[in-house]
């Protein structure tokens, strides 16, 4: 078994690499010789992002004082990521946020200053999603029936 004693070799993002390797076979001399499989996975070694965000507001239409509640998935399929932030813009019909939970996401923190919400020290490891949830209020100000969006963006990460 080849890869028992390989556990990874150092390529050139975007080159072209080798890899060479001898096999040392125990045989008794009459025994054929074959290669049935080489796999090679590839490693991206810059973090690769992508961000979903939803909301638990099924007709995306409101009411007075209706609790909306807000989760942002950041997906990592590159290489650790730290010191991500990210900014939501609440939309003026909604109270403050509130009731903050995070997942996979190390130690972050955030802030609230009308009309911006800010995340900071966002960490989402290789293969890992971070999740961040929120909830908001329905000022009771607003339309009934009004239609509220909201924007999720999220910055380049540290490698």
């Amino acid at each position: 078994m080849i890869n028992a004693n390989i556990a990874s070799f150092n390529a050139i993002p975007g080159g072209t690499n080798q890899f060479k390797w001898k096999a040392f076979l125990s045989s008794n001399g009459s025994q054929k010789v074959e290669i049935d499989t080489i796999s090679v996975n590839s490693y991206n070694p810059n973090p690769n992002l992508s961000v979903t965000n939803i909301d638990n507001d099924a007709d995306n239409t409101v009411s007075t004082n209706q609790i909306v509640r807000y989760t942002t998935s950041i997906n990592n399929t590159g290489a650790n990521a730290s010191g991500i932030s990210a900014t939501v813009g609440i939309n003026s019909n909604f109270n403050a946020p509130y009731n903050f939970s995070y997942s996979n996401c190390g130690s972050p923190s955030s802030s609230f200053t009308i009309p911006t919400l800010s995340f900071s020290n966002i960490s989402v490891n290789s293969g890992q999603t971070c999740s961040i949830s929120y909830d908001v209020q329905v000022k009771s100000s607003a339309s009934s029936g009004a239609t509220i969006t909201n924007s999720f963006d999220v910055s380049a990460a540290i490698e």
